[in-house]
């Protein structure tokens, strides 16, 4: 054997042990934690985005766009255009105008909206309603990585201001997939009063070990 392995072995080892012990004192650190935003009463209503800035959509063009910027979200129809305009104004969770697709002419029935943030948010939520169908939000941060998925039951005649988000650190994008369960040919849905923030979002306390 070979004396000066041997001793290189028993030191690698025992910095391995030192390195495991440390992280046992330390415990588990995140820099965020992911969580699922609903409520009732409207999206600028949530807790985690007391703090933000709410797009209502009143203030900008309507008509039929595949994507359109309002502040700091990109909204696009990833599969086709959408419609922003008053159709059903003060029903479906929503006031004025709103981003819809439509049963009616022209037809527009996205199954899947993209929500693209110029700077990436800590929290975003959105009124949403008239879902016959499941939809699906899934966020995204700025390497792309999936953060966090959420399934939204149907809520298609609700007018509570029915809101629907993610918080978490980074997130750069999401999308919003309808699941297709009652209407394969496409779900007509509204969102309005979207509302995000770029206020951290608070870290899990870290733990420590006591000392023997």
């Amino acid at each position: 054997m070979n004396t000066n392995n041997s001793t290189r072995s028993v030191a690698a080892l025992t910095l391995t042990i030192l390195a495991c012990a440390a992280a046992m004192c330390i415990g588990p650190v995140k820099s965020s934690q992911a969580a699922l935003l609903a409520g009732f009463g409207g999206a600028p209503s949530a807790p985690e985005l007391v703090v933000g800035t709410t797009i209502d959509f009143d203030a900008g063009p309507t008509g039929s766009f595949s994507a359109i910027t309002f502040a700091n979200v990109k909204f696009v129809g990833t599969d086709g255009p959408f419609l922003i305009g008053s159709l059903y104004a003060g029903q479906y969770n929503t006031v004025n105008n709103s981003i819809k697709s439509s049963y009616s002419p022209p037809f527009l029935l996205p199954s899947v909206y993209e929500f693209k943030f110029t700077t990436p948010v800590t929290a975003f939520a959105f009124n949403f309603g008239a879902a016959d169908n499941q939809w699906r939000i899934d966020a995204f941060d700025s390497g792309n990585a999936l953060i966090e998925t959420y399934f939204i039951t149907q809520n298609p005649i609700s007018n509570a201001g029915d809101y629907f988000g993610i918080a978490a650190a980074d997130i750069s994008r999401a999308t919003m997939t309808d699941m297709l369960d009652n209407y394969p040919d496409g779900d007509e849905v509204f969102i309005d009063d979207f509302r995000y923030t770029f206020e951290p979002v608070p870290e899990p306390a870290r733990w420590f070990m006591p000392p023997p």
